[in-house]
C-alpha cells in the first residue's frame, strides 16, 4: 500500500509538471500527448488521444498511443495501421512495436500464420519467439523445451535437462497447463512453491491450473497483485465471470479495454480452467496474441 501511495505521489508530481509544459506550448503535439497520458479518466484520455491523432497522424508517439487504444478495443486493422506509423517514426521503440505488430497481424489473419520476416528484422525478441516455433537452430535445454510446448508435447518439454531451477519450474508450469499434459506433470506443477517458476506471464496459467484442480486460488491472486499490473483486477473479473456463466462467451465484454498481452493471458487462464467449454475464439486469441514462452500449448483442433 505504501509503495502504491509513493508511486501515486510521484506520478502526480510528474503529471503536474507535464501539464504545465503542455499549457505553455499548445502548439507542441508531443507535449500535448504527454499531458494526455496523465488523464485519469480512460474515456477522456481516449478522446484526447484521438483528437491529437486526427491533428497529427504522423506523430510517432501519438500514433503508438492510438494504435494501442485501437488494440484495447479489438480493432486490429486500425491498430496495425497506427503502429506501422509508430515503427517508422520512433526508432527507439521499434523492438516493442514490431513485436506487437506481429501479434496484431496474427489476430487479423485468417489462420494465424501471418508473414513476419520484415518485423523480425526489427525485433530480436520476435526472432527468438519465431525460432522457438520453428525449431530452427535451437540448442538442447530451455529453448528446446519451449519448442516442445509450442508443438504440443508437454511431456517432452519437462524431460529437457535444465540447470536453472527457476527455468525448470517455469517450463513445468506451462507444460502442466497445456492441452495433453499428463496427470503426473499436473501433480508435480501443483506442488511447486509459488516462488518457483512464476512471473507476470506464467502466473496466469498457474492460477488457471489451480482453479481447475480445485486448489485455493488466494496465494496465486496475492502474487498477481504483487506485480501491480493495472489490468490485473479486470482480468480476474473476467475469469470469475467465465467460470460462473453457463455461456462463457458472455464474459468477453469484460475484456474491452485490456492491453494485448493482458487479453491473451485472460484467454489463457480461462482456457486452462474451462477446457473444451471455452469458446474457440479464445483459443485462437491466446494462440495469436501470445508467443511461446508466454503461454501454454492450446490445441486449435478440438
Amino acid at each position: 500500500m505504501c509503495l502504491r501511495y509513493a508511486r501515486s505521489k510521484t506520478r502526480a508530481a510528474v503529471c503536474k509538471r507535464h501539464r504545465g509544459l503542455a499549457n505553455a506550448r499548445p502548439e507542441s503535439i508531443t507535449l500535448q500527448y504527454v499531458a494526455a497520458r496523465c488523464v485519469d479518466n480512460p474515456a477522456q484520455k481516449e478522446q484526447e488521444i484521438a483528437a491529437l491523432h486526427a491533428k497529427a497522424p504522423d506523430n510517432g508517439w501519438v500514433a503508438a498511443a492510438m494504435g494501442y487504444t485501437h488494440a484495447e478495443h479489438a480493432r486490429w486493422t486500425d491498430a496495425m495501421a497506427a503502429l506501422n506509423v509508430a515503427r517508422q517514426r520512433v526508432p527507439a521503440m521499434t523492438e516493442r512495436y514490431a513485436l506487437d505488430t506481429m501479434r496484431l497481424r496474427r489476430m487479423s489473419s485468417r489462420d494465424g500464420d501471418a508473414a513476419g520476416a520484415d518485423l523480425a528484422q526489427q525485433s530480436d525478441l520476435l526472432r527468438y519467439f519465431l525460432a522457438l516455433m520453428s525449431g530452427s537452430g535451437l540448442q538442447p535445454g530451455l529453448d528446446t523445451a519451449y519448442h516442445h510446448i509450442a508443438r504440443g508435447n508437454p511431456d517432452a518439454a519437462v524431460k529437457e535437462e535444465l540447470q536453472d531451477s527457476h527455468e525448470a519450474a517455469r517450463v513445468l508450469r506451462l507444460a502442466a497447463a497445456s492441452d495433453g499434459a499428463s496427470r503426473e506433470i499436473v501433480d508435480r506443477a501443483l506442488t511447486l512453491p509459488l516462488d518457483q517458476g512464476v512471473d507476470s506471464n506464467s502466473i496466469w496459467a498457474a492460477l488457471g491450473l489451480a482453479l481447475r484442480e480445485r486448489r485455493d486460488p488466494a496465494p496465486y491472486v496475492a502474487v498477481i497483485h504483487e506485480y501491480h499490473e493495472d489490468s490485473a483486477d479486470q482480468v480476474l473479473e473476467f475469469i470469475t465471470a467465465a467460470r460462473a456463466s453457463t455461456n462463457p462467451a458472455d464474459a468477453e465484454r469484460l475484456l474491452d479495454g485490456l492491453p494485448l498481452e493482458a487479453r491473451g493471458q485472460a484467454y489463457t487462464a480461462a482456457l486452462v480452467i474451462l477446457g473444451t467449454r471455452a469458446p474457440a475464439e479464445w483459443r485462437r486469441g491466446a494462440d495469436r496474441l501470445l508467443f511461446v514462452p508466454e503461454r501454454p500449448y492450446f490445441s486449435l483442433v478440438l
